[in-house]
């Protein structure tokens, strides 16, 4: 991938008929992780409709995201170090249920690691290997107020604008952004860039890079059924909403939602 990146030649852009992009990039790396993958377990991959139907198994399977952040690729593809942040995420489930994720960060050249109960481990690719001697685990320090915390958000249909405005209308955060993917977000959480994040609508190849933030010290607040509630299965689903955050700001975060939205809160 990083070849093709390189390469003079324009990239190549489709929409799918969801109308979301799809670039040659995500389908080559499809390819090179379906050809190292094959054989280990099932796989569900977003580019493969085929295999969507893994997802209500709550079985033992791969999520393959060729490409997290290919929106964020297409503009920046041959960016280097800086904020932005995409590639290939990996996801492992057990009985539906997140274990483990790996994501490769293409522009910070760097791979990430969550493994359930084990943390969140960050290495550096040097000469086109990953050397584990540099691997360095994360655990940043969370802060103690919403008011200290810089919130990222997917600017969705289903409340996340509306909780952004009502934080920001009431000075109740440093900032709100988003950099990239969902695996992005989560890594940067997980690096104590931003402690905050919310996306109410999280594809399911997308959600094991939840663990990022989770095993470097954050909560989860997921949603399957509309209502925010804590869960420690984080089943697997076709829609996964979610709060990220220190665990003793959630109730608050999900408080605000409430206020923001009018949804319900167990």
């Amino acid at each position: 991938m990083l070849k093709t990146m390189a390469s003079p030649e324009a990239l190549k852009v489709w929409r799918k008929p969801d109308q979301s992009l799809v670039l040659n990039l995500d389908l080559e790396s499809e390819q090179i992780l379906l050809s190292k993958l094959k054989g280990v377990l099932p796989i569900v991959s977003e580019e493969d409709p085929s295999t969507h139907h893994l997802i209500e198994s709550h079985g033992d399977y791969l999520l393959l995201d060729p490409l997290d952040g290919t929106t964020s690729c297409k503009r920046f593809t041959n960016q280097v170090g800086g904020q932005l942040g995409f590639g290939p995420l990996v996801g492992l489930a057990l009985g539906g249920i997140i274990e483990a994720a790996v994501f490769f960060h293409l522009p910070r050249r760097t791979l990430f690691t969550a493994i359930r109960g084990q943390g969140t481990w960050i290495c550096p690719l040097e000469n086109g290997t990953v050397d584990s001697k540099q691997r360095t685990h994360l655990s940043p320090p969370l802060p103690n107020a919403i008011e200290d915390s810089a919130i990222l958000f997917y600017p969705g249909s289903s409340g996340e604008l509306k909780l952004i405005d009502y934080l920001r209308s009431r000075d109740m955060v440093e900032n709100a952004y988003r950099f990239g993917g969902f695996a992005n977000d989560c890594t940067r959480i997980a690096s104590g860039f931003e402690q905050l994040h919310v996306q109410m609508s999280v594809h399911p190849w997308d959600y094991s890079a939840v663990l990022f933030a989770a095993e470097a010290g954050s909560g989860v607040l997921v949603d399957p059924l509309g209502n925010c509630i804590r869960s420690t299965e984080w089943k697997i689903a076709k829609s996964n909403p979610v709060l990220i955050g220190p665990p003793a700001l959630l109730p608050q975060l999900a408080q605000h939602f409430q206020e923001a939205t009018g949804a319900r809160l167990k």
